[in-house]
């Protein structure tokens, strides 16, 4: 890293959080031991020193708060093992002390719990707030109207879809229709063929129908052609009767 990035502020506080949350926990893991006090002499001795020579206050009362709390788990080992019995080198003896006392509310075990549950409420706050910070920078979304248009969308393809769907059953019916009907100039030569009449009844129905046109023709001329006489007192008129087209 740059030394420009290295005299960032958020850098040096994010490092401090860090050394502080781990030597909370390592010293929590071993606060029950019988040799906690001696195993504490170069941490303390070490942050003795930084507190002297840092000029940032914050993280010198960061660090005092880890010396003094150590120093009182020790005070308290020191005095739990005055009472005690048995000898150092009697391994069996001292891992049962330190598991009766590890059960015990410890003081630096206090402390140690008060911190987390703090630390876990910060953090959670920071993500609330990143989080917060996000949505404000977000357009506003009008969730009524897409939803409204989601749904029409939705019904507009879904009516389509059925749409689609009849007219493949339709096409469908249709094809199985035509394959068994079969061709249509076959089947229009079978239709002919089956409505035909014989040929023997066809010769005379021609004949007989060619006489009655002759027959009516000759009719309509004498028609025609014949004077009309209305029996009238008054007047008498005579005057060709003629078919008019409509008729």
């Amino acid at each position: 890293m740059s030394n420009s990035q290295l005299k960032e502020k958020s850098y040096r506080d994010g490092t401090m959080d860090q050394v502080y949350d781990l030597l909370m926990t390592y010293l929590n893991t071993q606060a029950h031991t019988v040799a906690f006090p001696e195993m504490t002499v170069p941490t303390i001795v070490m942050l003795k020193k930084f507190i002297k020579t840092c000029k940032n206050m914050s993280y010198s009362k960061m660090m005092k708060q880890i010396v003094d709390r150590a120093l009182e788990q020790g005070d308290f080992i020191t005095k739990k093992r005055s009472d005690v019995t048995f000898s150092v080198t009697d391994i069996n003896a001292v891992v049962a002390w330190e598991k009766e006392l590890k059960e015990t509310n410890l003081p630096f075990k206090k402390h140690y719990a008060s911190y987390r549950k703090n630390r876990e409420r910060e953090l959670s706050q920071q993500i609330a707030d990143k989080d917060r910070n996000v949505e404000e920078r977000l357009p506003a979304v009008e969730r009524t109207k897409l939803m409204e248009k989601s749904k029409l969308k939705d019904r507009e393809e879904f009516g389509e879809l059925f749409g689609e769907s009849s007219d493949e059953e339709d096409a469908k019916m249709d094809f199985e229709k035509a394959i068994q009907d079969g061709p249509p100039k076959k089947r229009k030569l079978q239709e002919i063929m089956e409505n035909a009449p014989s040929s023997d009844d066809s010769e005379v129905d021609v004949e007989s129908d060619d006489e009655e046109s002759e027959e009516e023709k000759v009719v309509e001329k004498k028609v025609k052609h014949a004077p009309v006489t209305l029996e009238n007192e008054d007047e008498d008129i005579v005057e060709d009767f003629h078919f008019s087209d409509s008729d």
